[in-house]
């Protein structure tokens, strides 16, 4: 059997919402269709779709194989869309990256490689959770922390620095930690996106330094906690680029500089696959390069 035309007949079945409409749309009979799905289906051993008189929808290994079959006929896309369109690259990339990461640092990055090559379409979404990039049809996701394990192939793009400061007025009442172990003692605004937010880090010549801090105030947005602290609510600890601006106004002060943690990586991530297109190699080339001349901790937020 011929998968990649299954598979194609099998996503317009899906489109169309019927077998007879998508024989219509392909210029083929519906024996034909319904004959390529069934085949389909035999092949990977699972039934793909429930049939009705007036409608199909997809089984739950239907929905599994869906996005397998999605990534499948989009590298196939990718193949012939480099090798047809000469320089010029064509195609859609998704991908997915942490909200003010996303906000902040990628729209000035990605306007550049569209106007670099203005065929190329990108889907963002923003959410602050971990995705599974092959069920969930992503092509790259972006992550920060410790490198990722295996199942995907993560390319590293950046560093960014993790500081701690208060506003002035918060540290003129409760008074200036000198050591990270002050900050018991402190109320510390929490960002619950992360794996362990009342687990702040630090270091020592080397040495790490885990302080448990808790606070009255937590959230999953780093600006509103951000605004917290400008309004003397507590400490925070955030990424260079999402303090640098506070600092030069001073409306937030910068405190324990001498146990500053070291950086955290911030990963482009894609499945692990034998051939990457064209099209998603050239945004990765470019988003590596983009924020090598790009520091972080002076983008706008």
């Amino acid at each position: 059997m011929d998968l990649l035309k299954s598979i194609r007949i099998f996503r317009a079945v899906l489109e169309q919402q019927s077998f007879s409409a998508a024989a219509a749309s392909l210029n083929l009979v519906p024996s034909a269709v319904s004959r390529q799905v069934s085949e389909l289906e035999r092949h990977l051993g699972v039934q793909l779709l429930q049939r009705t008189t007036r409608s199909v929808r997809l089984t739950d290994e239907g929905q599994r194989y869906l996005a397998k079959m999605e990534s499948i006929c989009k590298e196939v896309d990718g193949l012939y869309g480099s090798t047809q369109s000469g320089d010029g690259l064509a195609g859609t990339i998704r991908m997915v990256a942490p909200v003010l990461f996303g906000q902040s640092i990628l729209p000035t990055a990605l306007a550049e490689f569209g106007r670099e090559h203005p065929g190329v379409a990108i889907e963002l979404q923003l959410l602050n959770r971990q995705c599974d990039l092959v069920d969930e049809g992503y092509d790259f996701a972006i992550r920060t922390g410790k490198q990722p394990d295996s199942g995907v192939v993560a390319t590293k793009l950046t560093t960014m620095r993790m500081l701690t400061g208060a506003s002035p007025g918060y540290l003129a009442l409760n008074g200036v930690p000198q050591h990270p172990a002050d900050l018991t003692r402190h109320n510390c605004l929490i960002n619950n996106v992360h794996r362990t937010p009342r687990s702040w880090l630090y270091q020592d010549q080397g040495h790490r330094i885990p302080v448990k801090v808790d606070g009255d105030f937590e959230s999953n947005d780093s600006l509103c906690i951000r605004a917290q602290a400008q309004a003397d609510r507590g400490v925070v600890q955030l990424a260079d680029f999402q303090l640098w601006r506070a600092f030069d106004t001073g409306a937030l002060q910068p405190i324990l500089s001498d146990y500053e943690p070291a950086a955290v990586p911030v990963w482009l991530l894609h499945p692990a696959q034998r051939f990457l297109p064209g099209v998603q190699r050239a945004l990765m080339q470019f988003l590596v390069e983009y924020l090598k001349r790009n520091a972080l901790k002076r983008m706008p937020v």
